[in-house]
This record gives structure tokens, sequence and C-alpha cells, in this order.
């Protein structure tokens, strides 16, 4: 994390619960954190709390595309720009009608336009930056949670794929920018007990996450060094790669990586911290996946008493070529 001291983050719907937990594990590090959000009044106590030019707050509701840009051009102005952006904001609501707008609009359209006035200024001062979308187990499995979320759902899963697609633009613009995307299961929130009221007992057995869990996951993102991403690599030297490539001369055309970089990537795995893993026994997968394609996910195993690491490859990720303007450069109507 010594990287990232004195930068700047961007922190969305930091006024409580996970986003303010965040905020708090950024400034411990160093980091002068803009947060976002519609209460002016709870940011303003969050940056009370930490003392002067630490917490900068920025009233903003993520649903109205033009706070969204003046919130940016403040941050320009003010700070020179930011170096992580933290797509927090969310929002649950199973009923009525007429909140399914304000839930795709907070939980997958206002990401989109951050993401893409973040990147847009991450060019332009050619500058090295982190996205991290706090996801949802339910933008993965939305089957195993016997819930009624209404649209969250469908709205966490556009967020799964918004990653991919950034992903991509970020890989053909070949910008320094990793993206990363945090998918817990069950966070003791004020926006969970609200819905899950009269569905489930929370005073069972059941694991649940606290906020600051999704904090250590996200200062561990931002603190894994260069060389121990690749959990999921792309082409490995192998003689199996040899044998389907036959010509040297397409291997040298194409980046390879060795079967210690794998190796390395393992050990790195393995050694991650239980705070950033999942508590024992709670399904809670935490998916690191960056701007090189490289993907590393941790996730209890059936006896619920180790971790397994999964070693994928791309290709196991449906990876595509991004040749249109996409989201990050397509111009603002």
């Amino acid at each position: 994390m010594e990287r990232w001291s004195g930068k700047v983050a961007i922190v969305t719907g930091a006024s409580s619960g996970i986003g303010a937990e965040i905020t708090e594990s950024l400034v411990e590090h160093g980091v002068k954190v803009v947060t976002l959000a519609r209460r002016l009044n709870k940011l303003e106590e969050l940056a009370a709390n930490h003392g002067k030019d630490k917490i900068y707050p920025v009233q903003c509701d993520v649903t109205k595309e033009e706070e969204i840009l003046q919130a940016f051009q403040w941050v320009e102005e003010k700070l020179g720009g930011a170096d992580i952006l933290v797509n927090n904001a969310g929002v649950l609501i199973a009923t009525p009608v007429i909140d399914y707008r304000r839930v795709v609009d907070t939980n997958l359209i206002a990401p989109a336009i951050c993401s893409r006035e973040f990147c847009q200024s991450v060019k332009k001062r050619n500058a090295y930056g982190h996205i991290i979308n706090i996801n949802s187990m339910a933008g993965h499995y939305a089957e195993a949670i016997q819930l009624s979320l209404g649209i969250y759902g469908a709205s966490k899963y556009g967020l799964t794929a918004l990653t991919v697609e950034l992903r991509n633009e970020i890989l053909q613009a070949k910008l320094r920018i990793r993206i990363t995307n945090i998918s817990p299961g069950t966070v003791l929130t004020d926006m969970f007990t609200n819905v899950a009221a009269g569905q489930i007992d929370l005073n069972n057995k059941m694991i649940i996450l606290r906020g600051k869990d999704i904090a250590n996951s996200v200062v561990y993102a931002l603190g894994t060094p260069e060389g121990a991403e690749s959990i999921s690599p792309g082409a490995v030297m192998t003689d199996m790669l040899r044998g389907i490539a036959k010509l040297d001369s397409l291997l040298d055309k194409i980046p390879t990586l060795s079967a210690e970089d794998v190796a390395d990537a393992v050990m790195y795995a393995l050694g991650t911290p239980q705070g950033v893993e999942g508590k024992e026994g709670s399904w809670f997968t935490e998916v690191l996946e960056v701007g090189k394609r490289h993907t590393v996910a941790m996730r209890p195993s059936q006896r619920r008493t180790k971790y397994v690491a999964h070693v994928g490859s791309p290709p196991g990720h449906a990876p595509r070529q991004a040749n249109l303007p996409g989201i990050i450069f397509r111009h603002r109507p």
C-alpha cells in the first residue's frame, strides 16, 4: 500500500456502511479520500473524525450524471485527479416497480459513468490507476440466494459484465489501470437488514460479514504486487504450449509467462490473510480481476476447513477484444 500513500481515491456511497469502512481504511494507509454520497452531513461527520486534508466530502447523487461530472471536475481542479475509484454505492429495494430504475441507475449506470470519467482522467495524466467495483454474490449465483431481492441481482450481474467490458477496453487502450471485482456474500448493513426483515432469521447461525471485511479486501487488492497477479495466466511457456504453437516464430510474437510465474501466484494466493479470503464457513468469494486478465478466486472448500485456490485460464473467463469505442471513450451525449 506504500505506493498509494498521498494518492487520491474516490469512494461512492461513503456516508455509511461498507463505504465508510473503506474510507477509514484508506485514510489509515495515507490515502486522501473524496467521499461521494447524498447525505452531506454524514460525510462531514466522517471527515471530522480524521482531521484536516484527509477526507473531502462532496455531496453527489450518483443517479444523476451531471452531479457525477461535477464531482469529478471538483477532484480535478482541487486535487489534480483521482488515482483510485471505488464504485461502492448500491441500493437494494425488493419493491415496488417504481424503484427499478433507481436500483439500476445506482448499481450499474453510476459505476459505468464514474469509471468512464476516471479512465479519461488517468489517461490524460498518463497516470496509474485502480478501479474497484463492490459487487455481490447476487451478481454471480442468484439461484443460491433464497430471498426476494427484486431487480438487485440483475443489476449486479450487469456490474459483473461491466467489469469485464471495462477490462477489455482498458487492455485495448493500453491504460495503466487495474480493475477489481469484489463480490461478498451477506454483509451486515442497514440496507441488508431492511430487506431481510421478515424473510430470514438474523439470529440463527448464518455467517454474516462486516463492512470491515470488505474494506480489508479493498486494501488487499490495492496492495497486490505487480508480479503476483497471475493465477489465471495467459500463455505459459510449457511443452504443451510448444506442441500447440509448433512454430517458434509464433511464440516470439506473443507475451508468455514462465511456470515459475504461476507457482509464485499460487504461493501468493495461499498467503492471503484470513480476513480477505472470507471467514471460515462463510460463502464469500473475493475475485481479483486485473488489467492483464489474471484472476485470483478464493472460496471455502466443501469441508469448510481449508481454502482452495482455483487455477484457471483467460479462455475460462470468455475474453474478447474490444474494437468499439465502448464505455471509456464514448463521447458524452
